[in-house]
C-alpha cells in the first residue's frame, strides 16, 4: 500500500513539474513573453527541458519580452542543439551570424534541420547564403 501511495505522488509530482513549459508555451503563444520566460527558466532548472533552453534562446535572439542578447542565445541554443533539439540548432546558426561569428555550427545545425526538413532552416538557408556569399544575393 505504501509503494502505491509513493508512485502516485511521484506520478502527481512528474505531472505537475512538465506544466512548466506547456504553460510556458501557453503564454508565449499569447504574447505574455515576461510569464513565458519565468515558466521556461522553470522548466529548464526543475525539470530540465532542453525545450525550455531553447525557448529562451529564441526569445534572446528576437528581443521578446526581454532584451535582445545574442550571446545569451547561443549560450541557450547551443545547449538545447546539443541535447538534440533539431530545430535549436538553425536558430544557433542565425545567432552565430548576427554575432559575426566564424563557427562550424553554421553549417551544422542548418544541414541537420534541412535533413529533418524543419522549416526555420530554409530561410537560415537563405540567411546563410547571404552572410558567406554577400556579393552574391541572388545565389540559389
Amino acid at each position: 500500500m505504501i509503494k502505491r501511495i509513493m508512485l502516485v505522488l511521484t506520478l502527481v509530482s512528474i505531472s505537475l513539474q512538465a506544466n512548466n513549459f506547456r504553460d510556458g508555451m501557453k503564454a508565449y503563444i499569447k504574447g505574455d513573453f515576461v510569464k513565458a520566460k519565468v515558466l521556461f527558466e522553470l522548466s529548464m532548472t526543475k525539470d530540465k527541458a532542453i525545450h525550455g533552453e531553447y525557448m529562451l534562446g529564441r526569445m534572446y535572439l528576437r528581443g521578446q519580452g526581454i532584451d535582445k542578447n545574442i550571446e545569451k542565445s547561443i549560450r541557450f541554443l547551443k545547449n538545447a542543439y546539443l541535447s538534440g533539439n533539431i530545430p535549436a540548432g538553425c536558430y544557433l546558426a542565425e545567432a552565430y551570424m548576427l554575432n559575426n561569428s566564424s563557427n562550424l555550427a553554421l553549417g551544422e545545425g542548418i544541414m541537420g534541420g534541412l535533413i529533418r526538413r524543419v522549416p526555420r532552416c530554409k530561410q537560415t538557408l537563405i540567411l546563410y547564403k547571404n552572410y558567406v556569399f554577400p556579393k552574391f544575393k541572388n545565389i540559389d
